[in-house]
């Protein structure tokens, strides 16, 4: 025990903001704590973690988070086909028995008994699949980890997850290493430090929406697009257009632009596409679900956008999905000022659509390039190109003003605004991307500061710092978005 306290302390005085931020400092395969007091004196050593990271943020001028320590019971329901012979914590997907950080394997404990001998199962929660499905699932898992399908197992795994299951990996399986044999009913994003009979977790824990939640990091500050978002998700829940969004997606920003920009009453539908990761601010990641996860978290989404990818609406059972089919929906289906598309007028439509495709095709692929490309090189180029598409698009612009078209705004406008947003903050945060001052960029700033102050628009416009940190790991080429895929496909190519 006082081994790992050490380990443990001197690892804590070197963690980073984000690890510590997120309000739990855990670790797995340690030896497994059975009685208050061995419980108590590991809430007593997280306690002086936090203090000690505390410490580190106050002398190097960082923001001090709210750190707390939930301890829980983590009941087991057992495969019926096998025994318990001794898991320890969540599956870590790896597939050799073997701590990796420390290279010792996992010791095995006698299962918990109920008073009547019998291993007490617990009691499966209430989105958990029929015991044979579980069953099934978790021989097909075993099956794909021998035969090296790790892609595979690891759907099953998040799968099983999102219904509240978790898997338990333990020594002696036929294949390599260890073999799924147990699993554990859990809160759906719960994560932290796994033991037999006790775990320390973060109960709930789910990304940041709000200044109330866990991961919410205390430097961000709430401003209209959080404001937005709690009087939209406070709306009544039968009416009859709801937006399924997310608050970090630029495409999502586009329908949620158009329905403000209506006036429209509609209900706002969070929808988080990704993992969730405590150790980052806000639990912010770019790694996206797979569809059968989707499918389990949220039906109604997945029923109103059949590739799961926000935005889609669903307006009296009119189902529709893609930013630009959702925004010329929305135009058509109410059929009022102000009109994204121009009436009676079909050269201007068509033009509409062109530059509205532009800005998605050109400017903004060019713009990811350059965020994502861990090239110095390839970067500047990138760049260039980038600059290249703005001023042609900027030459295309109505001289008098100040929108795309003129006097009155357009689908152009609601397209470009997320993404010229995600310019001006995020390059210049990650790449120190600063705008020419030219005439065409003059051109750009005036459509800027138009739309900036246009209610609707301002209404979508979330905390600066709270944005700029759910990029990050789309800064590091590390996110597994449908949208990083293919330009990962792209920089490969180059």
């Amino acid at each position: 025990m006082e081994t790992w306290y050490q380990s443990v302390t001197a690892t804590a005085t070197s963690l980073k903001p984000a690890t510590a931020a997120a309000g739990l400092v855990g670790c797995r395969a340690q030896p497994i704590i059975t009685t208050t007091l061995e419980v108590r004196g590991v809430e007593e050593l997280l306690n002086r973690v936090y203090e000690e990271y505390r410490q580190f943020c106050r002398e190097n001028g960082k923001s001090v988070p709210d750190l707390q320590i939930n301890l829980t019971e983590n009941q087991l329901v057992y495969n019926s086909k096998a025994p318990f012979t001794g898991g320890m914590g969540l599956d870590d997907d790896e597939g050799d028995g073997k701590d990796k950080r420390k290279g010792k394997s996992r010791s095995a404990k006698e299962p918990v008994k109920s008073q009547d001998g019998n291993i007490d199962r617990g009691e499966p929660g209430p989105n958990a699949p029929p015991v044979q499905e579980i069953e099934k699932l978790i021989d097909e898992r075993n099956e794909a980890r021998r035969a090296n399908n790790f892609p595979e197992a690891d759907r099953i795994r998040q799968l099983l997850h999102s219904r509240g299951v978790a898997l338990m990996d333990e020594p002696g399986g036929r294949g390599k290493g260890a073999e799924a044999k147990s699993v554990a009913p859990v809160a759906l994003g719960a994560v932290g430090l796994s033991f037999q009979g006790a775990s320390l977790v973060a109960e709930n824990v789910k990304a940041a929406q709000t200044s109330r939640d866990a991961l919410w990091d205390p430097s961000w500050v709430e401003t209209h697009g959080e404001r937005t978002i709690a009087k939209r998700v406070a709306a009544p829940k039968d009416l009859p257009l709801k937006l399924y969004t997310s608050w970090f997606c630029p495409f999502a920003q586009r329908a949620w632009i158009a329905v403000e920009e209506k006036q429209l009453d509609y209900s706002y539908v969070e929808i988080n596409p990704y993992e969730v990761d405590d150790r980052l601010p806000g639990g912010y990641t770019k790694k996206q679900l797979p569809l059968e996860v989707k499918k389990a978290m949220y039906p109604d989404f997945i029923a109103s956008s059949p590739r799961g990818l926000v935005p889609s609406v669903d307006c009296n059972g009119d189902k529709v999905w893609e930013s630009l089919h959702v925004v010329q929906y929305i135009d058509e289906r109410f059929d009022h000022p102000p009109y994204f598309l121009p009436r009676n007028d079909p050269v201007k439509r068509a033009h509409v659509r062109i530059w509205s495709d532009f800005v998605t095709e050109k400017m903004q692929r060019n713009f990811y390039v350059h965020l994502m490309d861990q090239d110095p090189a390839a970067q500047a180029k990138a760049k260039d190109v980038f600059f290249q598409e703005c001023r042609t698009f900027a030459r295309a612009m109505s001289k008098d003003g100040p929108y795309f078209l003129g006097k009155e705004i357009s689908m152009v406008d609601i397209a470009l605004f997320p993404f010229w947003q995600r310019f001006l903050w995020v390059g210049r945060h990650y790449r120190g991307l600063e705008m020419p001052k030219d005439k065409e960029f003059e051109r750009l700033q005036r459509w800027w500061e138009a739309t900036c102050n246009r209610p609707a628009f301002k209404a979508t416009l979330v905390c600066q710092d709270r944005l700029i940190s759910s990029y990050g790991q789309y800064s590091r080429n590390e996110g597994t978005s449908d949208c990083a895929k293919g330009l990962q496909s792209s920089l490969k190519q180059k």
